[in-house]
């Protein structure tokens, strides 16, 4: 329902400092499932995304804003994407091989070229290759 989601987005993007990084993750990656692609949401959102520590994000969070953020192919100006990957790199090893290949198609999708963050992907994702599925292999490939 698009007057729900206006709604919400317009109550939210005042608010997004009460949100924990993973209810923002959620929230966004919400948002991005319904495909609802406001730029004032996804900006708000970015905004806050600046604002926090590196410390507050777990790797699922940065994988899930990266494709949030692909999904509905909104870089924000790319500067939030730039901070999503610096945080990505700082916890490489603790990502699963599912936020690896997710992380990979995003900026995939986002059509930025970033050969060492991808490098770098692909190498964690080679020590994790035994735990992969094939749909995570797919999206690294692509």
């Amino acid at each position: 329902n698009d007057i729900a989601f206006q709604r919400l987005a317009a109550v939210v993007c005042r608010r997004t400092q009460d949100f924990s990084v993973q209810g923002l993750t959620n929230a966004v990656w919400s948002y991005a499932t319904a495909c609802y692609a406001v730029q004032s949401w996804f900006s708000a959102v970015a905004d806050e995304v600046l604002r926090r520590e590196p410390g507050e994000f777990e790797p699922l969070d940065v994988a899930n804003c990266l494709w949030s953020f692909a999904a509905v192919a909104q870089s924000c100006g790319g500067v939030v994407i730039t901070r999503l990957r610096e945080h990505g790199v700082r916890m490489l090893g603790e990502f699963t091989a599912q936020n690896l290949a997710i992380s990979a198609w995003s900026l995939a999708a986002l059509e930025i070229r970033d050969e060492l963050f991808i490098e770098k992907v692909a190498d964690e994702f080679v020590r994790k290759i035994q735990d992969c599925k094939a749909q995570e292999l797919n999206n690294m490939l692509w």
